[in-house]
């Protein structure tokens, strides 16, 4: 009875916990051209994204993005 009790109680929770998970869903972010993005950072309506080689600036929440520096290949 107790092992019952148990596995309903752990169904329950996988159950509720289920709708918090993270989804895999990727959106086209226009004016971005790296793939990956090591940090994020905002102040007064201006967001910056660091890739790996360029730094991107948006003033529109995010909606459009420009390169406002960019390192030179093989540096």
């Amino acid at each position: 009875m107790r092992c019952l009790i148990y596995l309903l109680a752990s169904f329950i929770v996988i159950l509720c916990l289920h709708g918090f998970s993270f989804t895999e869903e990727w959106e086209l972010v226009h004016g971005i051209k790296e793939l990956e993005t090591r940090e994020v950072a905002a102040k007064e309506g201006v967001i910056y994204a660091a890739g790996t080689k360029t730094i991107y600036r948006s003033e529109d929440d995010g909606n459009t993005w420009k390169a406002v520096f960019s390192l030179e290949d093989g540096i």
